[in-house]
């Protein structure tokens, strides 16, 4: 097939080397098996609704796209952290440049990364992950 487009949640089974990514559609439906350059990416958001968009060969998805939809029931912003003498702030995919208020130590060590993160009303940090690191 040559595009296919899917949402579920990212699990990971199995322990390193020999782990497996998965996308659920549903809790009783079989998985995908998720295949290509982006699965070490996947594997980091486990837990996490995403929509994937990719090639379906069987129960495998060659995912080459993907957005991240939930994380623990909260819409996360995702993209790449900067860090300068303004503070930290998150480039998205699509450029605009959010400021992270109170952002947590750990995340100026991250300059560069590929993270998600979750922002009170107030554009607070209240929770994070990489994704990706640079």
């Amino acid at each position: 097939m040559d595009h296919f487009e899917v949402s579920g949640l990212i699990r990971v089974a199995g322990s390193t080397p020999d782990y497996r990514v998965l996308l659920n559609r549903t809790s009783v439906d079989q998985p995908y098996e998720v295949r290509g350059d982006l699965r070490p990416e996947l594997s980091n958001l486990e837990g996490a609704r995403i929509k994937a968009e990719g090639t379906l060969v069987g129960l495998m998805l060659v995912v080459r796209n993907y957005e991240v939809l939930e994380i623990a029931g909260h819409e996360p912003l995702v993209g790449i952290l900067v860090v300068g003498d303004a503070g930290v702030a998150l480039r998205t995919d699509d450029g605009k440049s959010v400021t992270l208020q109170d952002a947590p130590e750990e995340l100026h060590a991250k300059a560069g990364a590929k993270v998600w993160v979750i922002l009170d009303s107030a554009g607070v940090v209240t929770g994070y992950g990489v994704i990706r690191e640079r």
